[in-house]
């Protein structure tokens, strides 16, 4: 198991202590009770779009990058 550390998570006006290995982590721990996330469907995307949404890209982090270069050695 990869080293923990202790992370201050802020949003909201409010702050979580999250133990955990990453930044990564402990955002997805607490976002993870604040949000849902599943794969759009077309119509999502129309009714979404149609009320001024836009798509963002998600960049690609160094974390990430880094975990798909040893995947892929």
């Amino acid at each position: 198991m990869a080293d923990q550390r202790i992370y201050k998570v802020t949003g909201n006006s409010k702050s979580h202590l999250v133990q955990a290995s990453s930044q990564a982590q402990a955002l997805r721990h607490v976002a993870g009770k604040q949000y849902q996330v599943e794969v759009a469907k077309a119509v999502d995307v129309a009714q979404l779009m149609g009320k001024g949404a836009t798509v963002e890209v998600a960049a690609s982090i160094a974390e990430q990058t880094e975990l798909l270069e040893r995947s892929e050695a």
